[in-house]
């Protein structure tokens, strides 16, 4: 399943737990979240070391695509050095018929094809880190895979 049939069951789930509230208590809403999930978050010390090593690199272009929504990635990691420096890719929300709805969700192959459309095809990966199985179709692109465990440590995948 991709593309709008992956999307839109979602999307009426956002769009039905924000319907009829007005933008300015969900922007609220947003914002207590974001500074309850910067407190919370924790940093994997060995993943942090792996983006820095590829950030300093003069030939590796970075990317985090994310099935998270952009607004929400770009609010949690605003004072990070690194953020300013890499590609995003995510999910995006927008308002409609009374709530909000998602326009794109960046899950599964959905990541293949927004890639695809920023860079061009076929995919020629050097190496690709993730927490989720829904990843594996754009880790397939990936000359070195890894998973990244529950605890912050690197799995390398066959």
């Amino acid at each position: 399943m991709s593309g709008r049939a992956a999307r839109w069951p979602m999307s009426l789930l956002l769009w039905a737990t924000t319907f009829g509230r007005r933008e300015a208590v969900l922007k609220r809403l947003e914002a207590e979240f974001v500074g309850w999930f910067r407190h919370h978050v924790t940093a994997f010390p060995v993943v942090h070391a792996r983006l820095t090593a590829y950030l300093t690199s003069t030939d590796a272009d970075v990317w985090l695509i994310t099935g998270s929504p952009q607004s929400l990635v770009e609010q949690v990691y605003r004072d990070t050095l690194w953020l300013p420096r890499v590609n995003l890719i995510a999910s995006r929300t927008a308002r409609r018929w009374g709530g909000w709805v998602l326009t794109l969700r960046c899950l599964g192959h959905e990541k293949v094809v927004q890639l695809e459309k920023k860079i061009g095809a076929p995919l020629r990966l050097y190496s690709g880190y993730s927490d989720s199985e829904q990843d594996n179709p754009l880790l397939g692109f990936c000359q070195h895979r890894w998973r990244v465990t529950p605890q912050g440590e690197l799995q390398q995948l066959e």
